[in-house]
């Protein structure tokens, strides 16, 4: 199978992509976006937050 007969096979009457990979796209985006917040929320955050009393500390030694 040519590379154009895998492009119109993944392509809708029309010219539109099926909508299984625009939901696939939407899904993943969601996911990404998902555990990027998690990953910050649990390990970024906290550690701007924890590390100004460390800091001061070892500044006024």
């Amino acid at each position: 199978m040519s590379n154009a007969e895998h492009i119109a096979k993944d392509r809708a009457p029309g010219g539109v992509r099926s909508p299984s990979r625009l939901r696939q796209l939407a899904a993943a985006s969601i996911g990404n976006a998902v555990e990027w917040y998690d990953w910050f929320s649990c390990t970024g955050a906290p550690a701007v937050y924890l590390s100004a009393p460390y800091l001061r500390l070892r500044r006024s030694e």
